[in-house]
């Protein structure tokens, strides 16, 4: 979804980025946020794998040794290092109680749309985590989308909580036929694993209607 958020802001930045593929230009934050993405799934993948949640201190090692393998160094790497093991280790205390080990992590699902001229549309994502309400095979399904940086409600301009919106609603287009129509999605939810300026963890859930993907 962040090409299709490229070309409604400006085709010339979809040109670049995402037809010619320049690379980025990847700021500290960039490479924090990519780190703690990183250390959530390897976590919850070994949580899976134990049938149980485990402790905040392998989430929080999870995140050091992504850490360690980037691009950071000296007092930058110091820095999001800290920041990131305070952040997680709270996330951790808050939420580990509810947290679900029937799930699917860096889920990709691709899907194509038939269009009138007979061509059809091809698009593609990757989710961050899918809990399975019901079983693995089908039902009703949570989708978790893990956001650094500020949090939903402390966003002050239009252009970027419609964003976060038309996201949610692709992760549904994504889901809608995934394996024959198996899997119902129930709510999807904005996780933003640092706290507010008001000292509270804050999750954006979304239910999408059918009008909403038209």
């Amino acid at each position: 979804v962040s090409a299709l958020n490229n070309y409604i802001h400006c085709s010339l930045k979809y040109f670049f980025k995402n037809l010619i593929l320049l690379p980025d230009v990847y700021t500290p934050f960039l490479v924090y946020g990519n780190a703690v993405h990183t250390a959530l799934e390897e976590y919850f993948n070994a949580s899976k794998d134990a049938k149980m949640v485990l402790d905040r201190d392998m989430l929080i090692a999870y995140f050091k040794k992504a850490m360690a393998r980037s691009v950071l160094f000296d007092g930058e790497y110091e820095r999001y290092t800290e920041r990131g093991v305070i952040a997680l280790g709270m996330y951790h205390d808050v939420y580990h109680e509810i947290w679900s080990t029937n799930l699917a992590t860096e889920l990709y699902i691709k899907r194509r749309y038939p269009l009138n001229d007979g061509d059809e549309l091809t698009i593609s994502g990757k989710l961050d985590k899918v809990e399975f309400l019901e079983s693995e095979a089908g039902g009703n399904v949570r989708v978790i989308d893990y956001k650094t940086g500020k949090a939903y409600s402390e966003k002050k301009r239009k252009e970027q909580k419609a964003d976060l919106e038309r996201q949610v609603v692709f992760y549904h287009l994504l889901l809608d036929t995934y394996k024959d129509g198996a899997y119902r999605v129930v709510e999807t939810v904005l996780d933003f694993v640092e706290k507010t300026k008001k000292g509270t963890f804050e999750q954006k859930t979304f239910a999408v209607q059918d009008t909403d993907k038209k």
